[in-house]
């Protein structure tokens, strides 16, 4: 009886110890490994919107943004704003019934987002905020391991509306 409920505990352990440990946050896994490169250290985003006349980028906001690997083998991405007024916070995750990887957002301006996406990279979906609702496509484009592109279009506002975020992993002070 004992070697066999050693026997069970092994399975177990040896079955679902990987699983556990991402489910607690400590590691992506599986499809969300894409997404590892991300996560350690914070990252500073500079924010462009082109001017709705010329074209031309328009003044910028800066944003720290972090990375964490989340319960249940999702990503969290934290935005704090110009000023830290401002927070954002979202979360990644793959779905293998449907297949997509899904990013649902809330923000402290009571904006909300669902936006799924094929590939992990290029998402599209709705958001809302109060009695408006509005269509979104966000592209996160890996330049490096330590460089990142985040380009957003919304209908929110006529005409739509791109924003372009540059972001560069901060390095840790010697």
């Amino acid at each position: 009886m004992p070697r066999i409920l050693f026997a069970v505990a092994f399975m177990i352990v040896t079955v679902f110890g990987p699983m556990a440990a991402s489910a607690l946050g400590e590691e992506l896994a599986w499809n969300m490994t894409r997404f590892s490169y991300l996560v350690g250290g914070q990252w500073a985003c500079a924010k462009t919107v082109p001017h709705q006349i010329s074209g031309d980028p328009g003044p910028g906001e800066h944003y720290v943004v972090t990375f964490k690997a989340a319960r249940g083998n999702a990503l969290r991405e934290e935005r704090i704003g110009p000023l830290d007024d401002y927070t954002f916070d979202a979360y990644f995750l793959y779905e293998p019934h449907t297949k997509k990887y899904w990013i649902t957002m809330a923000d402290n301006a009571g904006f909300v987002e669902l936006l799924q996406s094929s590939n992990g990279v290029a998402y599209s979906g709705t958001g809302r905020q109060m009695n408006y609702s509005y269509s979104i496509e966000r592209v996160y484009e890996k330049l490096s391991q330590n460089q990142l592109n985040i380009h957003e279009t919304s209908s929110l506002n006529h005409p739509d509306e791109t924003t372009d975020f540059t972001c560069v992993r901060q390095m840790p002070s010697p």
